[in-house]
């Protein structure tokens, strides 16, 4: 009983430490950065003091930014 339980920590420990790694890696940076911006970019177009047509425009620049990033990890943001 007691192995099993150190198997499943080592596996569950092993499982975040792969994760968190990931994300030190400049490519796993720049995977963030880009999600990043691309919340930005959102949460610029939804404010209320843009007209539809502004909003419209950001819109397309943030989709562009969404391409983008499927483009080149293969996987939405």
């Amino acid at each position: 009983m007691k192995v099993a339980f150190w198997i499943v920590v080592f596996v569950v420990v092993g499982f975040f430490g792969v994760g968190l790694s990931s994300n030190s890696t400049p490519e796993g940076k720049a995977m963030t950065n880009s999600r990043r911006a691309i919340e930005v970019c959102w949460d610029e177009q939804q404010r209320k003091s843009l007209d539809p047509a502004q909003q419209r425009f950001i819109a397309g620049a943030c989709e562009s930014m969404e391409a983008k990033f499927v483009a080149k990890y293969g996987h939405k943001p």
